[in-house]
């Protein structure tokens, strides 16, 4: 329990796994509970989180350049094996241990070739494999910055490890593969759809999607072949794309966004239904299966039961153009915006109820949980409200309350809720 805050928190924790309240029977500890929150003006609300709660209401931890970031551009994110996270940035590549940033650099790394980092990949075998902005891709491992040679273009747009350990390489003239020391390349004289890799992912059944200027290629065993989704996307510049949980694809050719599931396109988004006009530049879905939309200008966006939401400036993002994002395991994820850093955005685990999610006044005074798994709030001045499922509902004395000044509340056997008022009594 907090004191002096005039708000409710609410836990994300379940009250079943204490169904005595720790030993203390219900109705006792709900008495108990009131009458301490007459002090307090707040209380810890067991139960569980609204179905989809606000964007807003993310924790954000934001690191740029005075944190140690080397330049705040930040144009790819990874975690490696060993837990770092890793950060390629204009200026360098930079490796968090979520204090603490080390910056790798040509002049204290030999072998690097450039500063100018475009893409990070950590490797399953604990190298990283570094793609620079024009002068091809290094692999790291023992300290040691390693180059790769016989690239068909020195400028590196994306790189993805494959389930059998080979590297895909996307550059800006076409699709490299390294299979232990040796590399061999895909165009569109082979089948892809465009000579310019933009993005690469492995879906759970270890095919590989190449997006590509040209629209989307699906590499099976290495090797690109038609697929039904082909024809709806030649000629769409493919910038992004993820693997949902599902193993259905999510993609954007900038200002349209495509759902694929069974190879087939099974929903469009276009600019006449999505809340933003600005083009879309990553992709990655949380590990609750939202879907988060980076945006060039317009922050984030998160797509959940079909409905959107927004996540900008407004809401503490240190700028609106993002370049990448990179979910974790915890659900959390990482965003890589254009000159406004890195930040972690994460759900809250426990979450606060008061005036802005409808609570008819944050002074509240007494709190209950009913058998029914609603939370009832009184207020002093402002009636009793009841809170279920991430809505609430007022009772005033316009709908029976003796007074709008309630200091207490308690449930009967029958689930009946009392309310003890100033000068009005109980009220049942």
């Amino acid at each position: 329990m907090w004191t002096q805050r005039r708000s409710i928190a609410v836990s994300a924790a379940s009250h079943e796994n204490c169904p005595s309240t720790c030993g203390v029977p219900r109705a006792l500890f709900s008495t108990l509970f009131a009458l301490v929150a007459l002090g307090c003006k707040v209380a810890l609300l067991l139960g569980a989180p609204p179905p989809n709660r606000a964007t807003a209401d993310l924790l954000r931890d934001s690191y740029g350049t005075s944190e140690g970031l080397p330049q705040s551009t930040v144009r790819s994110l990874t975690r490696t094996t060993d837990g770092y996270v890793l950060a390629a940035t204009q200026a360098r590549m930079s490796r968090f241990d979520g204090v603490r940033f080390r910056n790798f650099q040509m002049r204290n790394s030999p072998g690097l070739p450039q500063d100018n980092i475009h893409v990070v990949a950590a490797g399953r075998d604990g190298s990283l494999w570094v793609g620079t902005y024009t002068q091809g891709v290094v692999r790291y491992r023992h300290d040691i910055f390693e180059p790769i040679h016989g690239l068909s273009n020195m400028a590196i747009n994306a790189i993805v490890e494959d389930r059998e350990g080979a590297i895909w390489i996307g550059t800006a003239h076409g699709l490299n593969v390294w299979r232990g020391g040796a590399i061999s390349s895909l165009s569109v004289a082979d089948g892809l759809a465009g000579n310019t890799i933009l993005a690469l992912a492995e879906d759970f059944q270890g095919r590989l999607w190449v997006a590509t200027d040209g629209g989307l290629s699906l590499l099976d065993h290495g090797k690109p072949r038609p697929f039904a989704a082909s024809a709806a996307l030649a000629g769409h510049a493919v910038v992004c794309l993820t693997v949902a949980h599902d193993n259905s694809i999510w993609l954007s050719s900038g200002r349209l966004l495509f759902h694929i599931q069974d190879e087939k396109v099974v929903k469009q988004y276009g600019p006449e239904n999505l809340p933003t006009q600005n083009p879309i530049t990553s992709l990655v879905e949380d590990t609750r299966g939202a879907l988060w939309i980076g945006t060039w200008g317009d922050g984030l966006l998160r797509l959940r039961d079909r409905s959107f939401a927004h996540y900008g400036t407004a809401e503490g993002l240190p700028n609106g153009t993002i370049h990448c994002l990179l979910a974790e395991k915890d659900g959390s994820f990482w965003v890589g915006t254009n000159a406004g850093g890195m930040s972690r955005l994460r759900p809250r685990e426990i979450f606060q109820i008061g005036s802005p999610e409808g609570l008819s006044d944050s002074d509240a005074d007494a709190v209950l949980e009913a058998q029914d798994g609603s939370v009832w709030i009184a207020t002093q001045g402002r009636g009793l409200n009841r809170y279920r499922d991430g809505h609430i509902r007022t009772y005033m004395s316009s709908d029976g309350l003796a007074t709008n000044v309630v200091l207490a509340i308690a449930e009967g056997h029958h689930g009946t809720i009392w309310a003890g008022t100033t000068e009005g009594g109980l009220t049942g």
